[in-house]
């Protein structure tokens, strides 16, 4: 019986992931134990986190034999062997995808093997940026290329349903060659976007053929990297080359959940009792803290808590010049308006930030009308999969 590749990788990070969890609840359990011990008022200000005597001693001693089974075992897992890349189970890919957009900055800090790095594919194998190599893996390489580029926890496997997906006619029907994306969700957006800008310029210096044009079809977050990349690749020669971009459900001015989160987060935080358990809200990642406002570049997160209530980002950055952008929104109501989509959007972005609309005009993407849509009685993740999204998909690009 053979192992994918991907499987192992998943055991070893998994792994590393068990000491990890248990140093995180030993942490968080010392620190409930010490506000208790010292009769704590609810409302009093927390001070020391660690436990003092044979309890501290207690704690320590847990944190030195779970630190000294994790750097043993982190030095045995190289040894086993990882199979060559082939087909990855999906519920693997898909737990996978899904621990990167958790937890991925952490999973690439500590080393973790689930941790991904960014890179193109084609035909569900690593695109490997070299003009002899791209020459072998992709039949025919066009002047055309559209990339597609997945949205938090999810991966370039997931734009396929019962072997049908977007790219579907982009090849034999408008002469484009599919290429997507897959990266680590769990970083922070900027992050992710200087590498992609990076990437399709190596891309574009590799083609075995001269591009005319590249396009790019995103998702959710997705659309965000990639606006990212072409902030920062403004200067890089792919650019010029950028011809349309395509937005599904891309929270331009944020989602509301991740703000409702830091929300609660922030109300626990007050209570020394409940203040250790709010650090388990701030285990989620840097990529889904970026999605409580849309943030995009870095100024707007390094020299700022990201776990800290704000009013949002500082920065305003437009769309690309001379690049035509398209945005589809969708909403589980049957109307605009009505309660379902106030309450609930398309069940985690609402209709205004997924056609990059804001209260505030300079705020506003002034995506131009004829080139938005809205559908109803769908929520975010159909719109990777419903024929009428494939449709205007198709409609857009043919543009």
């Amino acid at each position: 019986m053979s192992v994918s590749k991907e499987t192992v990788q998943l055991i070893q990070g998994g792994s590393l992931l068990a000491f990890d969890l248990v140093a995180s609840v030993t942490e968080i359990v010392e620190a409930m134990h010490a506000d208790i011990s010292r009769h704590q008022m609810p409302w009093s200000e927390s001070r020391s986190k660690h436990t003092k005597g044979i309890t501290g001693f207690t704690y320590r001693t847990i944190r030195s034999f779970n630190n000294t089974f994790r750097s043993g075992v982190k030095t045995l897992l190289p040894i086993v062997k990882i199979p060559s890349e082939h087909q990855q189970s999906a519920l693997v890919g898909h737990l996978s995808a899904a621990l990167n957009g958790l937890i991925g900055d952490h999973l690439e800090e500590t080393g973790n093997p689930i941790a991904f790095t960014m890179q193109l594919r084609h035909k569900a194998q690593s695109l490997i940026l070299e003009t002899e190599k791209i020459t072998h893996q992709v039949a025919n390489p066009g002047s055309k290329i559209v990339v597609l580029i997945h949205g938090l926890c999810m991966s370039d496997a997931q734009w396929q349903r019962d072997g049908a997906s977007h790219a579907d006619g982009l090849e034999s029907d408008l002469n484009y060659t599919p290429l997507y994306l897959r990266y680590n969700s769990g970083k922070h957006i900027s992050q992710n976007g200087r590498e992609l800008a990076q990437c399709l310029e190596k891309l574009l210096e590799n083609w075995p053929v001269d591009v005319e044009e590249i396009s790019l079809v995103t998702h959710s977050m997705g659309g965000l990297v990639a606006r990212s990349a072409c902030h920062y690749g403004a200067q890089s020669k792919w650019i010029s080359k950028m011809c349309k971009v395509v937005f599904l459900g891309t929270p331009h001015h944020g989602a509301p959940l991740e703000r409702k989160s830091n929300w609660l987060e922030t109300l626990w935080s007050v209570i020394p009792y409940s203040a250790a358990l709010a650090r388990l809200g701030m285990a989620r990642s840097s990529g889904i803290t970026d999605l409580r406002y849309g943030i995009i570049v870095d100024e707007d997160w390094q020299c700022f808590d990201r776990f800290k209530r704000r009013q949002g980002p500082e920065h305003i950055i437009p769309l690309p010049r001379d690049v035509k952008c398209y945005a589809a929104a969708s909403t589980i109501g049957l109307d605009r308006g009505d309660l379902q989509d106030k309450l609930l959007g398309d069940g985690l972005v609402p209709v205004s930030s997924a056609l990059g609309e804001h209260t505030k005009q300079e705020m506003s993407l002034n995506i131009a009308r004829e080139n938005q849509s809205i559908t109803y009685a769908m929520n975010h993740f159909d719109l990777l999969y419903r024929p009428e999204i494939h449709e205007q998909v198709l409609q857009w690009l043919a543009e």
